[in-house]
């Protein structure tokens, strides 16, 4: 494993929600009732878990940019990610609740998710500019789509003027002609085979597949690298020339929750490239971290390094 290097923080605009996650041994069916195993209240949000795991890789931190309610969840939000390595210096509160994330999970770790946004859909243009200057001091900018299209747009664009990598993954996935506008500014999209499927429109059942979907994201919007998770497969790395795959991580266990494990390897994948290593010693690491993340109930309560 790679030394931890130091860099400056890489920049996460995005959200922050408390999640509420209950375990099952099945999902219901509509309009069916069952009992559940177990219930628990964490933190998460996909901007808050990038920005956890950055901040955990990272011994120089990371900062995000967010919004939350000034609520007593708000207030556990922040003090939570200070735990993490995170600067939450440019976060701001509003008098909407903050974002709330209601995840079912079974028996075989997989996860379904319903986000209330909260305070997270008032993050604005205005909040971002604000924050320009954590933007041009980091390294590259982090971004999804638990916060407003606008939002994350302009973070782009500012992230371009001073020339820094942006880093996005297009989840979750709203109406094609927006995120085709993002891709535009995008270096770097992570994304699983659903996502890629989607937003390429292109078939990805097949490695096959995957690395036609990639192609097309890449020759399409100018995309430098399309890292995709394959699950129980690993990752591929698509650039328009070139096609770098990378086995799972062989740890052994069970897998427990996979909660938030798409987040720990975006993360992972910037911060590894930020340093300078190439595609493979990158994913190698980031299966590594997500593949550890799943053994363990939560999103970044699950991040170790």
């Amino acid at each position: 494993m790679s030394a931890p290097m130091s860099l400056p923080p890489l920049t996460i605009v995005g959200s922050i929600n408390v999640d509420l996650t209950f375990y099952c041994n099945k999902f219901p069916s509509a309009g069916e009732t069952i009992n559940g195993v177990s219930f628990s209240k964490a933190f998460g949000g996909k901007g808050a878990n990038q920005a956890a795991m950055s901040g955990l890789l990272n011994p120089l931190g990371s900062t995000l940019i967010s919004k939350v309610g000034s609520d007593s969840h708000g207030t556990e939000c922040l003090q939570n990610l200070t735990n993490y390595n995170v600067s939450t210096s440019p976060i701001s509160k509003t008098s909407t609740p903050t974002g709330t994330a209601c995840i079912q999970v079974d028996s075989t770790g997989e996860n379904k998710i319903v986000v209330i946004p909260g305070a997270n859909s008032e993050l604005s243009e205005k909040d971002v500019i604000q924050c320009e200057d954590y933007i041009k001091n980091g390294s590259g900018l982090i971004c999804q789509l638990e916060v407003p299209p606008s939002t994350v747009l302009k973070a782009m664009s500012i992230a371009k003027v001073y020339n820094k990598s942006v880093y996005f993954n297009p989840s979750p996935v709203i109406g094609l002609d927006v995120i085709g506008e993002l891709l535009k500014l995008t270096d770097v999209c992570v994304c699983n085979r659903g996502e890629l499927e989607v937003v390429s429109g292109l078939k990805t059942g097949s490695r096959e597949e995957v690395i036609e979907a990639g192609k097309k994201l890449c020759e399409g919007y100018g995309i430098e690298k399309v890292v995709v998770t394959l699950g129980g497969e690993g990752s591929v790395c698509v650039g328009k020339d070139n096609v770098v795959e990378c086995g799972p991580a062989d740890l052994g266990g069970e897998v427990v929750d996979c909660v938030g494990a798409g987040d720990c390897f975006l993360a992972t994948v910037a911060y590894e490239l930020e340093c300078g290593r190439g595609e493979e010693e990158a994913m190698r690491r980031a299966n590594e971290m997500a593949g550890r993340s799943i053994m363990v109930k939560g999103a970044m309560t699950s991040y170790k390094i």
